[in-house]
């Protein structure tokens, strides 16, 4: 995605999540990211990854509850199951108030 100056870079996978949990490398791909975005030094290109998992919130048993924003602000998992209506919104905001260089 390009505003302006800015190039949005962003990884989206869709994953199950049912055998994963937070100490997975693909979860904590998210902040890794971030600090390839700082040792690339370039204020206009921001790294972002998703990951898009068919795997019901409630499925997830390693997250306590409730925890569902957390999850998606803090390890940035979007649940399919509430409808691209929702979680595309959700995306692409996030996307644009990820803060840069680690989180």
């Amino acid at each position: 995605m390009i505003q302006g100056e800015k190039q949005y870079i962003t990884f989206v996978e869709p994953h199950g999540m049912m055998h994963e949990d937070a100490e997975s490398d693909k979860v904590k791909f998210c902040n890794k990211i971030k600090d390839i975005e700082k040792r690339l030094g370039d204020a206009n290109m921001i790294l972002n990854s998703f990951i898009l998992t068919p795997t019901p919130y409630n499925g997830m048993t390693w997250i306590p509850r409730p925890l569902q924003t957390w999850i998606e602000e803090n390890k940035h998992i979007l649940f399919l199951e509430e409808g691209g209506e929702k979680y595309l919104p959700k995306l692409f905001g996030m996307m644009e108030n990820v803060k840069t260089g680690g989180q």
